[in-house]
């Protein structure tokens, strides 16, 4: 395997990243997983963009084999910073995000802040637009009953039913077993603070809007038709923050496209790069 963990030290908080490809490389596809979720879960991605460029996958504060400490601010914003000093410390100049869940709100806020750093964005199960909070986050934000949740560890079969949709769950055993896994307290504890810090639906996405709109940056959507969290209806909103998206509606597949429907994943994303790569090395030649 090609891909390398290091962990960075970012204000005092250890980082670890995935990464490979030409790590030389001033711009780099940067994978930002949600929640539950982990640098680990885009192993594959990675293994099949690095021949091709840099590819970089994050451990966010609160989540996977990052640190999750109790006094860390766990808002949006709090995390914008940690991303700039480490782009710095790995030389990342221009990105490409791959964000899924609330990943999204990390790279987008991010990146409406950073604009002239942004090449592309693909969106897996995110974007902006959020219309309410779902059934879970709705848990956490709850103040008694979300504080026990945050502290019970979640039971296998409760949470294969908690994700679910509709009763039906396409993941593997061993997904969900990993997927359960990732909710360590730590975790629980910063998706509380996460989601009590965090609005929805967010006035400013209209702003954020504008300044994607403005720049018309090369965007994919891919979505899974069945997500229980996040509506369907979304996928078709990221055209108004950006106009030339590509958006693809996986069917019979739910909230994690990267892991029910791999192949499809896989083939969307070589393509959307493969074309962006041609179109970019067009430009050098004309």
């Amino acid at each position: 395997m090609n891909i390398k963990n290091k962990d960075y030290e970012i204000n005092g908080l250890r980082l670890p990243v995935l990464q490979g490809g030409d790590t030389q490389s001033k711009e780099a596809v940067v994978f930002i997983h949600g929640f539950p979720g982990s640098a680990h879960h885009w192993l594959p991605y990675l293994e099949m963009l690095s021949p091709h460029m840099r590819v970089v996958a994050l451990n966010m504060p609160g989540f996977g084999d990052a640190d999750k400490p109790a006094e860390f601010n766990y808002t949006v914003d709090s995390y914008l910073p940690l991303l700039s000093e480490l782009f710095e410390k790995m030389a990342i100049e221009k990105v490409h995000f791959v964000l899924h869940d609330f990943g999204g709100a990390w790279g987008l806020t991010w990146a409406a802040q950073n604009i002239g750093r942004l090449l592309s964005v693909t969106l897996i199960n995110t974007g902006l637009f959020l219309p309410k909070w779902h059934s879970l986050a709705k848990l956490f934000r709850t103040p008694v009953l979300g504080k026990l949740f945050s502290l019970l560890p979640p039971v296998q079969s409760a949470f294969n039913q908690m994700i679910s949709c509709k009763g039906q769950n396409r993941l593997t055993p061993s997904q969900l077993v990993n997927l359960k896994d990732e909710m360590d307290y730590g975790t629980r504890r910063a998706m509380m603070a996460l989601y009590r810090n965090t609005q929805a639906p967010d006035a400013s996405h209209k702003d954020i809007a504008q300044l994607f709109t403005v720049k018309d940056i090369p965007a994919m959507v891919i979505w899974g038709e069945d997500d229980p969290y996040l509506p369907v209806t979304m996928a078709n909103q990221q055209q108004a923050a950006f106009p030339s998206v590509q958006i693809h509606v996986i069917k019979e597949c739910g909230h994690w496209p990267f892991f029910e429907k791999p192949q499809t994943t896989k083939e969307l994303l070589f393509k959307f790069y493969e074309d962006l790569l041609s179109h970019k090395l067009n430009k050098l030649s004309s």
